[in-house]
């Protein structure tokens, strides 16, 4: 399910809750409703709310983390790829086709991670197509007729185990790290404290606004927790910039 799908649903059920909250309010009896009752359902509401809010927090700080976490490790292969491209420029001319399935295998890369941030494909799947270590053998067949180009393909060698190791990474970390659970609880929590919010609330336009606007901010953020925490797909997918920078330079020999 989509990040705005489940944001969607939760605006609509926070609606939902509180605004059932304000239709028991005007089936009960006004006595019920006194001023000792309307301050114990403020108080629960507000140590309910306290708690969810410090769970929010923690929640989307992870999240962020996270995804700042993949955008690093984007950034450093493309790094790797970079440096590895140069050195086998270093090698010359032999060292041509182990260069353009490089560039070959990063432009398969770039099309199949757009292809996956559209919910097109699945995410692993596309990882698994996205054979970046498929140029190892071209390197592995480079003669070593010098000191030099010893050094070179022992190198190239070791940065590709290197693109390798960091690819594979990736793919494990791909899967959500926050629970389901976890913020399935904090939801119950969320439609208990609009519940006690139109318990308390009149039913009028002014209200409706003040909880409606309320139901969208939370909504906002679970589906900022949800984006951030599949950063391979969805609106705020890792931006692939650092790898299509790295494919410009290897194609215009820069």
């Amino acid at each position: 399910m989509h990040a705005y799908e489940i944001a969607i649903i939760i605006f609509i059920s926070l609606t939902s809750t509180s605004l059932m909250g304000m239709w028991v309010t005007s089936r009960l009896k006004e006595e019920w409703l006194d001023g000792i009752s309307r301050d114990h359902f403020k108080s629960v509401r507000n140590l309910i709310g306290s708690l969810v809010a410090i769970g929010l927090g923690f929640m989307l700080i992870t999240a962020k983390q996270n995804y700042d976490k993949r955008v690093d490790e984007i950034r450093l292969e493309a790094a790797k790829i970079t440096l590895l491209y140069r050195v086998l420029d270093l090698y010359g001319t032999q060292a041509d086709l182990a260069s353009q399935k490089i560039i070959g295998a990063v432009q398969g890369q770039i099309d199949l991670l757009k292809e996956a941030s559209n919910q097109k494909v699945d995410q692993k799947q596309a990882f698994k197509r996205a054979k970046m270590e498929s140029f190892r053998e071209n390197i592995l067949d480079l003669p070593e007729k010098n000191k030099n180009q010893s050094w070179i393909k022992s190198t190239a060698l070791g940065l590709t185990q290197e693109i390798t190791g960091l690819r594979w990474k990736i793919y494990n970390d791909l899967d959500p790290n926050l629970p389901v659970a976890l913020m399935v609880f904090f939801l119950f929590m969320l439609l208990a404290i609009f519940f006690n919010m139109g318990l308390v609330s009149h039913f009028h336009w002014l209200a409706i606004i003040g909880l409606l606007s309320c139901s969208a901010s939370i909504a906002a953020a679970f589906f900022l927790i949800i984006e951030f925490d599949r950063p391979y797909q969805g609106f705020l997918a890792v931006p692939l910039k650092p790898l299509e920078n790295t494919l410009d330079v290897m194609k215009d020999g820069i």
